[in-house]
């Protein structure tokens, strides 16, 4: 099973050797990467980072997808009205990379899970709502420290 999972790897992002090389390409294999949020901006930059064959993800959202999030959110579908949103954008990202490793945090950032969602992150990027602010700070105080 292994090696047919490195392969369906190797084949589906094939395509991205010439912009980047064999070894950028492991190097995006294992990096793992944190977005706190997967609405409309989250969910985007998940699709996009899996696409581009990134092999690791921590992913967190406290919320349920609802009819109100179809106009704008990736993982927002009829079919996943009422669903974490966190454990959609995972099945999708799966979907994309059958070997991407994703720990999934279902509930807010706050003081008591920044650092299990920062743990041995190379690369946060800030998908929270514009109005999320205590847990903004929160996460660049400890991602930067």
């Amino acid at each position: 099973m292994n090696n047919y999972i490195d392969s369906f790897y190797d084949r589906a992002f094939s395509r991205n050797r010439g912009l980047i090389s064999e070894e950028d390409q492991q190097k995006l294999k294992n990096t793992l990467v944190a977005i706190p949020g997967m609405g409309g901006m989250g969910g985007t930059h998940a699709v996009t980072l899996a696409r581009t064959g990134i092999g690791k993800f921590t992913i967190a959202d406290f919320d349920e997808s609802g009819v109100h999030n179809i106009n704008r959110q990736y993982g927002a579908m009829a079919s996943t009205v009422d669903k974490d949103k966190a454990q959609v954008m995972a099945s999708i990202i799966k979907d994309i990379n059958p070997s991407a490793e994703i720990k999934i945090i279902n509930e807010a950032i706050g003081s008591d899970n920044a650092d299990e969602f920062l743990a041995d992150v190379d690369v946060m990027i800030d998908a929270l709502d514009v109005f999320v602010m205590d847990a903004r700070l929160l996460l660049y105080k400890k991602a930067v420290c």
